[in-house]
C-alpha cells in the first residue's frame, strides 16, 4: 500500500479528497506556480503516487 509522509498528507488535506483523479488534476495544475523547488518535488511525488494507486487504496487513506 502507498505510503504518503506527513508534508504530503497535509498538501493532500487541502483539497478535496473525494476524488482521486480530480485530486491529480488539481495537484498538477498547480506545480507550474510553487516556486519552492522542494515543494514542487514533494507535489510531484504526490501526483506520482496517486497515478500509482487505485481508486479503492486512494478511498481506504486515512488523510
Amino acid at each position: 500500500m502507498t505510503q504518503f509522509s506527513d508534508e504530503e498528507k497535509s498538501i493532500i488535506g487541502m483539497y478535496n479528497t473525494a476524488d482521486r483523479v480530480w485530486l491529480i488534476v488539481k495537484i498538477k495544475e498547480a506545480i507550474p506556480y510553487i516556486e519552492d523547488t522542494d515543494l514542487k518535488d514533494t507535489a510531484a511525488d504526490i501526483v506520482s503516487k496517486l497515478v500509482g494507486m487505485t481508486d479503492k487504496e486512494f478511498a481506504d487513506l486515512e488523510v
